[in-house]
């Protein structure tokens, strides 16, 4: 897993937009969408440490695709190659110009065509500016 590109958002003090982070999925391999089809299986979570100043909704997460798995009946809901999910972001009206980061973390499940591995957390930052 990579992160794309280290995300920046700029924004003015009670604004709301959608940052989007996007994550490079390693060739041959797939991780399990954020709704999974089978309890088994481990779903993708976006999640954010709170960040005083700054209102983190919650992930829009793209459409899954179906992948057929050797020895499974069922097609899974998986993510592949480059996985972007929005998140929408409000400042509030009091905050100053300044740059933050905020942590995130995504947690998943990699698979590739004959298996599944153990689920994984990978740490990043993102970048939000407040402009005046």
């Amino acid at each position: 897993m990579e992160l794309k590109s280290e995300p920046e958002l700029r924004l003015a003090p009670g604004e709301e937009n959608q940052l989007i982070v996007s994550f490079l999925i390693k060739e041959g391999y797939h991780i399990q969408a954020n709704r999974v089809k089978d309890e088994n299986l481990i779903p993708t979570k976006l999640s954010f440490e709170s960040a005083e100043g700054f209102i983190i909704g919650d992930p829009v997460y793209p459409r899954a695709d179906e992948f057929r798995m050797e020895g499974v009946k069922e097609p899974l809901a998986v993510f592949g190659d480059t996985l972007k999910i929005r998140v929408p972001v409000k400042t509030a009206n009091t905050l100053e110009k300044q740059r933050a980061q905020i942590k995130g973390k995504l947690y998943f499940q990699p698979c590739d065509a004959s298996k599944c591995y153990y689920p994984r957390e990978f740490d990043f930052n993102l970048s939000i500016r407040v402009k005046q």
